[in-house]
């Protein structure tokens, strides 16, 4: 490129903020379970191909886990009122003053 010579522009579309959002919902659409079964067409396949209408699992061999609705953790106490289980003793005091409370 010469000294003398002017820079080029290029010559882009800009895209405004309505374009962006009508793509984005657009292509962003969630779909039910329903709605992809429905569209798969899965009773077009044979037998022996596993589907989501032909999928089975056996009950799980291993116990179930028992969260703390206060902090998340695997709770190792049950309220005797009612019967959750809460991971330590200040998530059990917010859960008597918030959770039962009208029920002591």
């Amino acid at each position: 490129m010469a000294v003398d010579e002017p820079k080029r522009r290029s010559k882009k579309k800009k895209r405004t903020s309505k374009d962006n959002s009508n793509s984005w919902n657009a292509a962003q659409k969630c779909k039910t379970l329903q709605e992809i079964v429905d569209e798969a067409q899965y009773d077009l396949y044979p037998s022996w191909v596993p589907t989501f209408e032909s999928v089975a699992a056996k009950p799980s061999v291993y116990p179930k886990r028992s969260f703390c609705k206060i902090t998340g953790l695997i709770g190792k106490y049950k309220c005797p009122v009612t019967g959750d289980y809460l991971a330590t003793l200040p998530a059990f005091e917010t859960h008597r003053e918030t959770r039962l409370k009208g029920l002591i």
